[in-house]
């Protein structure tokens, strides 16, 4: 991926790693979602700031849908 090519906290690896996230999320990878959208996170909080109107309005409703949806599956399973 990209992360080979790019520094650690550049812009445009957050956002390969945001869309990484949704689309593995819409094919219902959810490990791999989880994985993504938590290195997205820590990305984007660097390159954009966490205050910065991408983060709140790209990031954070996806990250809440992730980690919500994956805890509620995990809860149907056990």
């Amino acid at each position: 991926m990209c992360r080979k090519y790019l520094p650690k906290y550049h812009p445009n690896l957050g956002t390969s790693l945001l869309k990484m996230a949704k689309l593995s999320w819409f094919m219902e990878h959810d490990k791999e979602a989880k994985e993504y959208i938590e290195d997205a996170k820590n990305v984007l909080q660097i390159s954009h700031g966490a205050d910065s109107p991408f983060f709140r309005e790209n990031l954070v409703p996806l990250y809440s849908e992730i980690m919500l949806g994956t805890q509620f599956k995990n809860q149907l399973i056990t």
